[in-house]
């Protein structure tokens, strides 16, 4: 743990916990320095939690764009490269333009293909 963890943990902590001091309240400061732990051990590992939710959102949406581009591919969709009137500098790396398409509409119309295809082959 960082000392950037602790000083937000803590700015959290004395927000959570306004004032602890005075003889009024002393009898809940061990209690309180007990919920404070309790409390920081719970918010960094919900922190950890959401920094790999924030990951495997990353590579799922990179491995879609893969998905898509490979499909594209296959089904003959127009490269970037090819309209540099609306694609200024684009490359083969852009890949191709898949519309409105999502990763389970281009893979079903994919799909669509093959079916076509293995029934010109039987025939």
């Amino acid at each position: 743990m960082t000392e950037a963890d602790y000083a937000e943990i803590d700015a959290i902590l004395n927000w959570l916990y306004v004032d602890e001091q005075g003889p009024e309240t002393l009898r809940y400061i061990v209690p309180l320095k007990s919920m404070r732990v309790a409390t920081a051990a719970l918010l960094l590992g919900l922190k950890q939690k959401l920094i790999d939710a924030e990951r495997l959102k990353v590579r799922m949406m990179h491995e879609m764009h893969e998905v898509e581009q490979i499909a594209g591919k296959a089904l003959g969709y127009p490269w970037y490269k090819d309209d540099q009137l609306n694609f200024t500098g684009a490359t083969e790396a852009d890949g191709v333009c898949i519309g409105e398409h999502v990763p389970v509409t281009i893979v079903a119309e994919l799909a669509a293909k093959l079916a076509e295809f293995r029934k010109e082959v039987q025939s």
